[in-house]
């Protein structure tokens, strides 16, 4: 198959495994990706559940460790240095920050999409695999194609789009290779198969919540002026923790 005029290869189960003469890839059993090779070059990924926390190349030296918490990737170490990130409120990074100096070594922006926008005087920090679209939401750019990996299929930022059917089928979708519903902004998809509500629908949420908890105390003020005090008190810590 050619894809923008790039030869491409699949498996028997539409799982992509060579793009162009250069990259190629394999699978596990359970359909994550395995490895990777660029150039020569092979990359093994080792898992926590749908997590690559490990790296190692062919002689199994560890290149490259990530940091997970509950919302997806934290800090990445690799090339004798640690690099933490900082979220946009959408699943990308906009910041990488050198934990050893403090230092902010480069910042992005992103389109809806995944288009990205790079200021940074560190050429090695915007080759980060979780520096790219959706990084902080566990998408991996491999910054050879331009393509991202979504747990289980890639996604094309540029055509915004994914190359291959839903591996669920039409239970994530009428369109099997729309992104996220054509909605963006408030979704995400880590594992490539079905939409999730991204951070910052989370957050209006919780706003919209607040908000509804402040109109009840504001009431309560009105109507009982003798524990209005306590009313206003609230109405403050939740405003602190928004």
């Amino acid at each position: 198959m050619v894809y923008k005029g790039v030869a491409m290869g699949y498996d028997e189960e539409d799982r992509l495994i060579s793009v162009g003469s250069n990259w190629s890839a394999d699978y596990r059993g359970d359909g994550l990706r395995g490895w990777k090779q660029v150039n020569g070059s092979r990359v093994y990924y080792l898992y926590d559940g749908m997590n690559a926390v490990l790296e190692e190349d062919g002689s199994g030296k560890i290149v490259a460790e990530e940091t997970f918490g509950p919302e997806g990737p934290l800090a990445r170490s690799s090339g004798g240095r640690v690099l933490l990130y900082t979220p946009d409120g959408q699943g990308n990074a906009s910041q990488q920050i050198d934990a050893g100096s403090g230092n902010v070594v480069a910042s992005y922006l992103f389109d809806g999409y995944g288009m990205r926008k790079v200021a940074s005087s560190d050429p090695t920090a915007s080759q980060d695999p979780y520096s790219g679209y959706g990084g902080l939401a566990g998408y991996y750019t491999d910054w050879e194609t331009g393509l991202s990996l979504l747990g289980f299929r890639y996604y094309d930022v540029l055509a915004g789009r994914f190359l291959t059917r839903d591996p669920i089928g039409f239970e994530g979708g009428i369109n099997l290779y729309e992104y996220v519903g054509n909605h963006p902004i408030g979704f995400v998809d880590p594992m490539g198969t079905l939409k999730s509500i991204g951070e910052c629908i989370n957050l209006l949420k919780d706003i919209e919540h607040t908000i509804r908890q402040i109109e009840d105390d504001l009431r309560h003020i009105e109507n009982d002026p003798v524990t209005g005090y306590q009313h206003a008190k609230e109405i403050e810590g939740r405003l602190q923790r928004l």
